[in-house]
């Protein structure tokens, strides 16, 4: 694989937290000019921070206690009692919705982020098919290497690309796992396609049993190369250098890229065939 700067394009917004979460959804909302409202403004909440609490309610009944008279005594306990009691509720409240806060923040943000996806399913594919007629106007050697695109000139191609890769690495970090987006080849599998080859099979002594597969080749350069670039990995499978069967192609859920991840993984595995067992171990790159 060609060397070139150490920029990456394809970088993933952190999803880690409420707030991470909501800014990589805003930042994908805004790579491809997707209008959601992702405001989070809670009305509830503030409407309850205006109510004072059993604690304050209190305090101002005892400093009005002191002014009643007696003609008005009857009617004003009756009247205490009801807001005292209307702060005891707010105040249970309060409780039972910051109990639940989290939880319903989560699921909030799911449903934003699966309706975004949803959004985003055509404008990425044409972003997919641009980058895959931009890629072959830089030179395959170095496509990243300012010197060797202006040499080509493909500038103009080398801009549009850079642009892309950009807006596809805040789409990756919705449709990636945080606990996968930095593993291994996984982080290009929402643009990166793969077949589903199985574990290899090999002897007891660790020798293959299969005949030369190109495509297990081929998934394996993917893993080194994601490894090293992940921008000249999305290139090169735009340019089709991995074969017919691994290729750039948007997921379009979660679940979609999870399977691409345990085709991958599959992959990667070798399997001992014994007479009596079979035995799966991964291989390391």
């Amino acid at each position: 694989m060609p060397t070139t700067d150490s920029t990456t394009h394809y970088q993933l917004p952190s999803t880690s937290g409420g707030n991470a979460q909501l800014d990589a959804l805003r930042a994908a909302c805004a790579a491809f000019d997707i209008d959601h409202d992702i405001s989070r403004v809670n009305h509830a909440d503030l409407e309850l921070s205006t109510m004072p609490t059993e604690a304050v309610a209190a305090a101002e009944l005892a400093d009005e206690a002191v002014l009643v008279s007696a003609t008005e005594a009857a009617t004003w306990v009756e009247h205490a009692a009801a807001r005292l009691a209307q702060a005891r509720d707010m105040d249970h409240l309060r409780a039972a919705l910051l109990k639940h806060r989290d939880p319903a923040a989560h699921r909030r943000y799911r449903a934003d982020r699966d309706d975004v996806l949803a959004r985003l399913t055509e404008p990425v594919a044409t972003a997919i098919e641009a980058l895959t007629k931009d890629v072959k106007k830089l030179p395959a050697s170095a496509p990243l290497d300012t010197e060797a695109v202006i040499a080509t000139d493909a500038s103009a191609a080398y801009k549009r690309v850079k642009a892309t890769l950009s807006s596809l690495g805040t789409v990756a970090a919705l449709l990636l796992p945080s606990s996968r987006a930095g593993l291994r080849a996984h982080v290009v599998l929402p643009f990166v396609d793969v077949p589903d080859l199985g574990a290899e099979p090999v002897n007891a002594r660790g020798q293959s049993l299969e005949d030369e597969n190109p495509d297990r080749a081929a998934l394996h350069r993917l893993h080194r190369d994601a490894q090293l670039n992940r921008d000249l990995t999305l290139l090169a499978a735009a340019r089709g250098d991995y074969g017919e069967r691994i290729t750039l192609s948007a997921a379009a859920t979660r679940q979609e890229v999870a399977d691409r991840v345990a085709r991958l993984d599959r992959a990667l595995t070798r399997s001992a065939q014994r007479s009596d067992q079979a035995t799966t171990f991964r291989l390391t790159p």
